[in-house]
């Protein structure tokens, strides 16, 4: 299946001039974004809409415009401004900086990210990144279907085989390291539950910006013993030994939020996009932050337990081996799978508390997040028995 924005993106891997701009994000600033990716459009009207379900301080605008002839063309437009812990945790522009540098713009093919421009707007001190509007290839939460799970898992194996160990080229690339973005939101989870008011200001502003712990934390920790939040709490303050065994595993170009509201399927292809925790490091860091959340956080409401999906890693491991031309050992495999599982569960765990959050949750609900977070807690003290301590 073709689509627009797959036709207009291109090849090359030849960085395009860094615009700098000014102004609002009007027709002026749109028409001139598109001429500059080759996509001219007399657009006569638009309108722009906010999306504020976002999680981590960007601005997101949907804006919908039309020609003369009634064409209408739907882009989305992110402004990421500067901030400490960007700095702090070597994440600055990242998301703009590969797409310029040619990462994101020659994906393996049938993986797709849908920026069509990226700009510097000098007195706000932010990129804007244009992309096509996917949102209608997104999945509802709590949807799984099996043929498109498995079409990701060949997409992001493509993905790591292209940069699997080649470490020349995965310095080159603009992103920060695993242990960088990881140790940072493994630390943000235990300022949030600890109140660390001594702590660095860059981790007050990451809480301000990625919300998430801040509103789930107190009642994740709330549904756990006093002995089981104290475990938590040291053993993500302890990430970075976590990282450091993560380490010793082949490294490689992981989007690093592989979570369905980043994740769109149109036709044959899947479409990444969110690409700024962008990281070199282990190839499960991605695997597992999507399996956390889509099976852990947000189960799909098919009954099936997590043990059904283990097909679903058998789908990745042969898509690798076969397009690396390599034999993994699943022994060390499935140790590194267990380390990444823990790093995400420091990392995002209170999303399991997400149930407990609401107004009025079921009854039904309460039960299933206690048992699901029971189980998180048990499996975390384990793996860190026996891979970390």
């Amino acid at each position: 299946m073709t689509h627009a924005w797959t036709a207009a993106r291109g090849g090359s891997r030849h960085a395009p001039a860094r615009p700098v701009i000014s102004g609002e994000a009007d027709l002026g600033y749109l028409r001139h974004a598109l001429a500059r990716a080759g996509r001219p459009f007399a657009a006569t009207h638009i309108a722009a809409n906010p999306l504020t379900d976002g999680r981590t301080g960007s601005a997101v605008t949907r804006l919908e415009t039309s020609n003369r002839d009634g064409e209408v063309r739907r882009f989305v437009l992110k402004a990421v401004r500067s901030a400490p812990w960007r700095d702090v945790l070597g994440m600055g522009g990242t998301e703009a900086r590969l797409w310029l540098s040619g990462a994101t713009r020659t994906l393996p093919a049938g993986l797709y990210c849908p920026t069509v421009d990226v700009a510097r707007h000098a007195s706000r001190a932010q990129w804007w990144i244009l992309m096509e509007d996917v949102s209608t290839g997104i999945l509802p939460r709590g949807v799984f279907d099996q043929t498109r799970a498995r079409s990701l898992m060949r997409r992001i194996a493509h993905l790591h085989a292209r940069y699997w160990g080649r470490e020349e080229e995965l310095e080159a690339l603009p992103v920060t390291s695993f242990d960088k973005s990881a140790n940072g939101l493994a630390r943000l989870s235990a300022h949030v539950a600890r109140g660390d008011t001594a702590s660095e200001p860059w981790l007050d502003q990451l809480s301000e910006d990625f919300w998430v712990p801040r509103v789930m934390m107190p009642t994740f920790l709330g549904a756990l013993t006093t002995q089981d939040a104290d475990f938590y709490v040291e053993l993500c303050r302890d990430h970075a030994r976590i990282a450091s065994a993560l380490g010793s595993f082949p490294q490689t170009l992981c989007h690093g939020d592989l979570r369905r509201a980043n994740i769109a399927f149109l036709g044959d292809d899947v479409v990444l996009f969110d690409w700024e925790f962008a990281a070199r490091g282990p190839a499960v860091r991605d695997l597992q932050w999507y399996w956390f959340l889509q099976f852990w956080a947000y189960p799909p409401d098919d009954g099936r337990a997590l043990e059904d999906r283990e097909g679903l890693l058998d789908v990745y491991l042969d898509t690798l081996e076969r397009e690396h031309g390599i034999q993994l050992s699943r022994a060390l495999f499935d140790e590194s799978c267990q380390l990444a599982w823990l790093s995400t569960f420091c990392q995002i765990g209170c999303c399991l508390a997400d149930p407990l959050t609401g107004a009025s949750p079921s009854a039904e609900a309460v039960a299933r997040a206690r048992r699901v977070i029971g189980e998180a807690i048990h499996r975390a003290r384990r793996i860190h028995e026996r891979h970390v301590r």
